[in-house]
């Protein structure tokens, strides 16, 4: 990972999901297919995620979140 492997998406005044690629050439995940994680709690709550990797807090706030 490299400073340029992290890249906001949408507009820059309101972004909607911060996108994560490999700087290594011969990665899957470089160019225009960023890494399957999702980092911004919005796009979390769009999506139903089987895994969660999370600071305490934030996973025992989930179910009191009604988007969640």
């Amino acid at each position: 990972m490299t400073p340029d492997s992290f890249g906001l998406k949408g507009p820059q005044a309101n972004p909607v999901n911060l996108e994560l690629r490999c700087a290594n050439h011969e990665c899957d995940f470089q160019g225009d297919r960023p890494l399957p994680i999702v980092v911004v709690d919005d796009a979390i709550y769009r999506r139903l995620p089987a895994f969660i990797v999370a600071t305490v807090d934030k996973f025992a706030s989930l179910p009191w979140e009604g988007r969640a």
